[in-house]
């Protein structure tokens, strides 16, 4: 009798056990508001369907292989993840219509993985002047990064943002190379919190070449103190993709050898005294 009532306890602890993880494993949708940290996402060896805010425009996988991806779908605002890896770690850079990057991390989780998440974000991408409220407010407000992507005209314009233009030759406004890329500064959006820079990439080479903006050490000293902690980065092309300088190409009047790097960053805090 009491080795009965041992293991009916036993039993029951591991029900309970059992009914714990299961109920911590949601299969339905599951919401996360984008910012500028990466957001984790569970896959496993079923689809996980990610819902973007805004039409995607190009995706970089940070470690490929292991990862399987599908974008072939009808819909232009999400994406498709799946692993037959039980260890699989990642990082996944998305690019959407408005310029904003979301950075996934993707996390094998085999026994439990995501079935759908619905992500949030501002990703408004209007091009029309901004509405104004009875209290002559403006209803409409776009992110530092759209405006430069977008540009603007005298019915919008970025409030508190100069532009600066830097002079000098370009050997002076080079900041960093990657393989036979130069990166020059074009532009600088200082605004209240955060700061804009526009980066001209130039192919220098005899061949293609893919520019690859994961594997640039923004981190570093030497680009933390040119730039700050950066919270967004996208490139035009949107590919990534830069043809041969002119002199190497076939068509000598093609400028894709060249392309834009849009970089925000928040503004470093004044030091108290």
């Amino acid at each position: 009798m009491r080795t009965l009532l041992v293991n009916l306890i036993t039993a029951l602890a591991l029900l309970g056990i059992t009914s714990s993880a299961l109920a911590m494993c949601k299969s339905g949708v599951r919401e996360i508001d984008f910012s500028d940290r990466p957001e984790t996402i569970y896959v496993g060896d079923i689809w996980t369907e990610v819902i973007f805010p805004e039409p995607i425009i190009g995706r970089l996988k940070q470690k490929p292989e292991g990862l399987q991806d599908n974008k072939t779908t009808p819909f232009s605002d999400r994406l498709y993840f799946k692993t037959s890896e039980n260890t699989y770690t990642g990082m996944v850079f998305v690019h959407g219509k408005s310029g904003q990057t979301y950075t996934l991390r993707l996390l094998a989780r085999a026994n439990c993985p995501d079935t759908i998440v619905r992500g949030y974000g501002d990703a408004s991408i209007s091009s029309e002047p901004p509405t104004v409220n009875a209290r002559g407010r403006s209803t409409s407000r776009r992110k530092l990064m759209e405006f430069m992507l977008l540009g603007y005209n005298k019915h919008n314009k970025p409030k508190g943002v100069r532009i600066e233009r830097p002079e000098g030759s370009k050997a002076k406004r080079l900041v960093f190379k990657q393989g036979p890329v130069h990166f020059y500064v074009e532009e600088i959006w200082k605004g209240q919190r955060a700061v804009g820079t526009v980066l001209l990439a130039e192919n220098m080479g005899r061949t293609p070449y893919r520019v690859a903006i994961e594997a640039i050490n923004f981190s570093s000293p030497q680009l933390t103190k040119l730039f700050g902690r950066i919270s967004e980065v996208t490139m035009q092309p949107y590919d990534f993709r830069l043809a041969p300088a002119p002199e190497y190409a076939i068509d000598h009047r093609s400028t894709k050898h060249r392309g834009l790097v849009y970089i925000v960053s928040q503004r470093p805090r004044r030091a108290r005294r």
